[in-house]
């Protein structure tokens, strides 16, 4: 069964590069622009793993991380950070990396990879 990953990104270029990239490495990628839609989406599915942009426009990726990480459904989801305050992850539970924008696709994959435990 494939893997399912929640890519929540609130410009649409990196979302659909983001999206289209996971699936052609044979994951589940559903997108999310901004946290509002992330929500409903993740309200009654679990993920395997969710990448969330820290510096989005409209919304606080700590917010939306919160809210997410404190559903009944991704309480133990790990999460990828896009951009932010470098090794962020590192203080906050379940946040496995932190990849700056523009990300190197093997580093991502490589990351996802060893998360996910392929």
């Amino acid at each position: 069964m494939r893997k399912r990953i929640l890519v929540i990104e609130d410009d649409p270029n990196v979302l659909e590069y983001m999206i289209n990239f996971l699936q052609s490495g044979d994951y589940d990628a559903v997108g999310a622009q901004n946290g509002n839609t992330a929500l409903k989406i993740a309200a009654g599915t679990p993920f395997d793993l969710i990448t969330l942009n820290m510096e989005m426009t409209n919304d606080s990726g700590a917010v939306v991380y919160k809210q997410l990480a404190s559903g009944n459904y991704n309480r133990e989801t790990p999460f990828i950070f896009v951009g932010g305050p470098k090794d962020i992850h590192q203080a906050i539970p379940n946040a496995v990396a932190t990849v700056n924008k523009p990300f190197d696709p093997d580093r991502m994959l490589t990351i996802i990879r060893q998360t996910l435990g392929e």
